[in-house]
């Protein structure tokens, strides 16, 4: 009887400490060492997840030893991870050059290239070298598609540009919202 308890006691801790939920931390890079800021980190088969931060770091907490995370990026392939332990994790993501032509980034998330309903401008590395512009008003302007125009009323060196995108012009701001990684700004570079 006595065993028997025993053995009831130490299956049932056996299967309890396997169960425990963990804590991981980690690092999501490039294929060059760079850090990935905004990457996504899901578990599979539940509703955790997180984000990378500007460093490419991020937690989770109350992760299942033994549960499957996986890790995502726009133009990057997706990993799939295994965790067996706490220790901080290091995960270089490998680029995907193909996903890159199928995916268009909108104001409010992504979208495959075939499920755009609107119009989309694209204006090339290329294109830009060429103009050698002071900022990036300047390089949109007589270079984007139908829809969209960058004026400058003063036309001086370093003057301001209005751009209105599909729009009449008022007296009031009515100019686009400009961001750039993450931070709200203008179009001037320096």
């Amino acid at each position: 009887m006595r065993h028997t308890l025993f053995k009831i006691l130490a299956l049932f801790f056996m299967a309890y400490s396997g169960a425990q939920n963990i804590d991981i931390s980690g690092n999501v890079q490039d294929g060059s060492g760079f850090p990935i800021p905004g990457a996504n980190i899901i578990v599979n088969n539940s509703t955790k997840g997180t984000t990378t931060d500007f460093d490419g770091n991020f937690v989770l907490s109350g992760v299942k030893n033994g549960a499957t995370i996986s890790v995502s990026y726009i133009g990057y392939i997706t990993q799939e991870l295994v965790i067996t332990s706490n220790k901080s994790l290091t995960i270089q993501l490998k680029e995907d050059l193909a996903q890159l032509d199928e995916v268009v980034v909108v104001g409010y998330g992504t979208q495959k290239k075939k499920d755009v309903t609107g119009a989309v401008s694209i204006v090339s590395a290329a294109t830009l070298e060429d103009l050698r512009p002071v900022d990036a008003a300047q390089a949109l302007q007589g270079t984007s598609a139908g829809g969209v125009s960058v004026t400058s009323p003063s036309g001086s060196p370093g003057g301001n540009f209005n751009i209105l995108i599909r729009g009449v012009s008022s007296n009031g701001d009515n100019g686009p919202l400009v961001i750039i990684d993450g931070y709200k700004g203008g179009f001037k570079l320096y």
